[in-house]
């Protein structure tokens, strides 16, 4: 829900903000701005100010989502059929075969291929990663933006950076895109749930899917890896297939 603010890096004022609605979220609903203020030993402005950066343009907006997080129904059998849902044909595009070949030829022809992601999209890249490799591709991932992974590239040949994100808003993975351009020798494929994302937008290939956002506390992202698990298990067979 928020959409993928860093609040590691929140201010003191924000932090005492953000630690009252975590130990409140069932009464937020019901509060002012003032209410918040009080409770958080802040001021309204502030509480304001870290509601607009949280990505919502008014106090209602906030308050309902809040609501919602708060009343989402307990997981049941129709959370368990959401589930086995998540792989229909028809949260993907008529054209996934196409760019699963795409990716498979980009991987098997490049000299280095690298996969990025934050957070539980981190964890996912070193599993593609480490299965890349295991076929005998020159391949790593990373988590930390600040890597100076350029000297990691191959000079030689062409090489592909995979982006995972769910929302395709990530800060940190915009930025390593911006330090990627221009580079001609390095094609980046975002994987990711918008296609109209900032992400997608500025890479050289997408692989979209359809997926819901699910956040715990209203900040913590719970959205669901097992569509772009899957996408990275599709490439990997293509890449066994075209091998055989």
């Amino acid at each position: 829900m928020f959409n993928g603010q860093d609040f590691s890096e929140l201010s003191e004022v924000e932090m005492a903000i953000y630690h009252f609605i975590l130990a409140n979220d069932d009464k937020i609903a019901f509060m002012r701005v003032r209410d918040i203020a009080e409770g958080s030993h802040t001021s309204p402005t502030s509480v304001m100010r870290f509601i607009r950066k949280s990505g919502y343009d008014s106090f209602p907006e906030f308050k309902l989502a809040i609501k919602q997080m708060v009343t989402k129904q307990p997981y049941g059998e129709s959370a368990l059929d959401d589930y086995f849902d998540i792989l229909n044909r028809k949260n993907f595009k008529n054209d996934l075969e196409l760019k699963i070949d795409l990716c498979a030829d980009l991987i098997m022809e490049a000299g280095t291929s690298i996969f990025m992601g934050i957070g539980a999209s981190g964890a996912i890249g070193s599993y593609a990663s480490r299965k890349i490799a295991n076929l005998g591709f020159n391949s790593f991932s990373l988590t930390d933006r600040t890597y100076p992974f350029k000297t990691r590239l191959s000079s030689d040949k062409q090489n592909v950076m995979f982006i995972l994100s769910v929302s395709g808003n990530t800060v940190e993975m915009l930025d390593v895109i911006h330090q990627m351009r221009p580079d001609d020798r390095t094609k980046v494929v975002v994987i990711t749930s918008d296609s109209t994302s900032p992400l997608a937008c500025k890479a050289d290939h997408y692989v979209d899917y359809v997926s819901h956002s699910d956040r715990s506390h209203v900040y913590h992202d719970l959205s669901s890896q097992i569509p772009c698990v899957f996408i990275l298990e599709l490439i990997i067979n293509r890449i066994r297939a075209k091998q055989a």
